[in-house]
């Protein structure tokens, strides 16, 4: 699921006008990745906030007290769906116990340099916006059953942080409880420019 949302929301900034000629083509529409319906009804978007242009290190260091409550604290490792190519960046970083022994954190953030790229990307992430959270410019999060999710849109960046237990740990309540804290820990490391 983590691969379809990355690659749809990759594709709205490739058709928004936001990538070079030579990026290889992404297969579009993906079904199912956007309920129909007229987009008037989704909530309107605040002004961006920032102009971020990428990442302070490769991946964020998460330093507040829910990241070390939840064994997630310091630095991040790159994921392979990582890569930066301007006018789009992909911040892709994982944190936590690699083996499943603990919790994990694992974020998934677009940054592009056309701000109408960014909001074109956000919209199409519609069906995904369930409770709101005070995250960036604008989030939801979600119970997805085996993680909580919190999608974001701050100022030229847009991305989902999941929050996933221990393996064989159904109890969501306590990432429930820091995924605020977490999200913005993740998004605190962003450097305007």
């Amino acid at each position: 699921m983590k691969r379809i949302l990355l690659t749809g929301l990759a594709g709205t900034l490739l058709l928004a006008g936001c990538a070079k000629p030579d990026l290889s083509p992404v297969d579009l529409p993906l079904s199912g990745s956007a309920p129909s319906g007229p987009m008037e009804s989704a909530p309107s978007l605040p002004p961006p906030s920032h102009h971020w242009k990428g990442p302070a290190t490769k991946c964020p260091v998460l330093t507040g007290s829910a990241a070390k409550a939840l064994g997630v604290a310091g630095s991040g490792s790159p994921t392979d769906e990582y890569w930066s190519d301007p006018p789009v960046t992909v911040i892709a970083c994982k944190w936590g116990v690699p083996d499943g022994r603990g919790n994990t954190v694992e974020a998934t953030i677009v940054i592009s340099e056309r701000q109408e790229a960014t909001d074109a990307g956000w919209r199409a992430m519609r069906a995904y916006w369930k409770t709101p959270i005070a995250v960036g410019d604008m989030g939801f999060v979600t119970d997805e059953g085996y993680a909580v999710a919190v999608r974001t849109r701050y100022g030229n960046a847009a991305g989902t942080i999941r929050l996933r237990p221990a393996v064989g740990d159904t109890d969501l309540a306590p990432l429930s409880k820091a995924a605020a804290e977490i999200s913005n820990d993740v998004l605190d490391d962003l450097v305007e420019g």
